[in-house]
């Protein structure tokens, strides 16, 4: 058998725990910045705290950013050309 040791086996559990909220954090942000931006159109005018107010005015830049981003990954499955990442690098 093989042994590892606590250290080793808690390591690999917090990897696998943080790549898997990485993977739904990637997979969620088009649909939450997309609501974000709906809930900006629709809400009333000071009708939520300054924090939420903030988050909300800046929903449409991080709901492009978004979508470029999974644009971008899409074409990276199908592309290996590296100057076809156009002007999202330049926005990060």
């Amino acid at each position: 058998m093989h042994k590892q040791s606590a250290s080793a086996n808690v390591f690999t559990i917090v990897t696998l725990l943080c790549r898997t909220i990485v993977a739904l954090l990637t997979r969620a942000a088009v649909p939450l910045t997309g609501g974000m931006v709906l809930l900006k159109r629709l809400a009333p005018e000071g009708g939520y705290p300054f924090v939420v107010e903030d988050a909300l005015t800046l929903a449409p830049f991080f709901f492009g950013l978004a979508c470029m981003h999974s644009l971008h990954a899409g074409r990276r499955r199908t592309h290996s050309d590296a100057f076809s990442g156009g002007i999202y690098y330049l926005c990060l």
